[in-house]
């Protein structure tokens, strides 16, 4: 099983309406592809795990990169790995609750030293938002 995370910067304001379209679709085709994971949104970066059988997450990363709502991809973790975190999750937003707490560490934990495509730091900008 294939686990990717990547953060990107948002090219256009998105509002609540928008994010649960997103999810909700998300976590359809998701589902039918076997992929599993979750997005986070703090209204500048999308950071987004996707795990599932390596083909299934390169179809849906070529969607992403194509997907005008944001830019700069920038992967963080590309890795094999035997089990997954996120269970039956199609896609869940990360915005709240422990769904941000474990997204939030998860992304500190994979991107130690490592830039936003703005330039920030990815430790700084995750942090900001747990405030």
């Amino acid at each position: 099983m294939r686990r990717l995370i990547y953060i990107s910067l948002v090219t256009a304001s998105l509002c609540d309406d928008h994010m649960e379209t997103l999810v909700s679709t998300s976590s359809l085709r998701n589902h039918e592809s076997g992929i599993t994971g979750m997005l986070w949104f703090n209204g500048i970066h999308f950071a987004q795990v996707l795990e599932g059988d390596a083909e299934a997450v390169d179809a849906v990363m070529r969607r992403i990169v194509k997907d005008q709502r944001h830019t700069n991809i920038q992967i963080i973790t590309d890795v094999t790995d035997d089990r997954r975190i996120f269970g039956t999750w199609g896609m869940t937003l990360a915005n709240d609750g422990p769904e941000r707490l474990a997204m939030s560490m998860l992304l500190l934990g994979s991107a130690r030293g490592m830039a936003a495509p703005d330039g920030d730091r990815i430790s700084d900008i995750v942090i900001s938002s747990l405030d």
